[in-house]
């Protein structure tokens, strides 16, 4: 009698193990699917906000957001499961995870005091200096901290990411930003006016 496994047997057994790898995936991804399904009940939560007829309303900054986090959850959530069908369902750490994420450990609290330093000053920064002026230091402070030290790309980036998001609260959603003190009151409505967002 033959000890093979017979021809019908064999899709079985990698449809098994197909499905196996599949599970073991999406097991590894449990986090992301919670975040991706909080995604999904955060926006019913939307459905509630009245728009108005000259704008978008109040719904479109919260709808942005959960739109960006579920794509990025989903997009972990087929890393994880493409990682997990590729390893045979081998979840380990180096199978599933970029080895960039394996040694997390090592990560000098000294740049992490930083991260947040520059974090909570920013928040200070906007009460003082304003929006514009506070988010276009931040940003390079920001990725500087997190070791991107290209001025030549996180400079234009705190700029154009200071100008979108000022555009974005006060044109689209109206959403009055802090305008600083003094002087940098001045400034940031001078550059506000310049720009065409007030």
């Amino acid at each position: 009698m033959s000890t093979e496994p017979s021809l019908a047997a064999q899709p079985t057994a990698a449809i098994s193990n197909t499905t196996r790898a599949l599970l073991t995936g999406l097991r590894s991804a449990l986090p992301e699917v919670v975040a991706l399904i909080a995604c999904v009940v955060l926006y019913l939560q939307t459905l509630d906000f009245r728009g108005t007829d000259d704008g978008p309303g109040p719904a479109l900054y919260p709808r942005l957001l959960i739109a960006l986090l579920a794509f990025v959850m989903a997009l972990r959530i087929i890393g994880q499961v493409r990682s997990a069908l590729r390893h045979g369902g081998d979840v380990s750490v180096a199978a599933v995870r970029p080895p960039a994420e394996e040694d997390t450990g090592s990560l000098p609290l000294r740049r992490i005091a930083q991260v947040i330093a520059i974090a909570v000053g920013f928040v200070v920064a906007t009460v003082y200096l304003g929006w514009l002026l506070a988010t276009f230091l931040f940003i390079p402070l920001f990725c500087w901290a997190c070791g991107k030290r290209n001025l030549l790309v996180t400079v234009p980036l705190g700029a154009v990411l200071a100008v979108g998001s000022s555009y974005l609260f006060i044109k689209l959603v109206y959403i009055a930003l802090p305008t600083g003190i003094g002087a940098f009151d001045e400034f940031s409505v001078q550059a506000f006016l310049a720009l065409g967002i007030y």
